[in-house]
């Protein structure tokens, strides 16, 4: 793909792509799941987007 689609940080499309590529890895951990997300999508302050994910599924677990 020559161009990235760019994609803001707390959109439920970013959210189902970061819960896509965390499972089809085998619940890959930050930078493997951000790695393999950028290869056809950006998305903005995308580290952080997936830590917040990871915390808020921790919160989840937690209840």
């Amino acid at each position: 793909m020559k161009h990235q689609a760019i994609l803001p940080q707390k959109s439920h499309l970013s959210e189902l792509l970061i819960r896509f590529y965390h499972v089809l890895y085998n619940h890959a951990g930050v930078n493997l799941t951000l790695m393999k997300l950028r290869e056809k999508n950006w998305i903005v302050r995308g580290k952080a987007a997936i830590k917040s994910h990871w915390q808020y599924q921790r919160w989840l677990r937690d209840l």
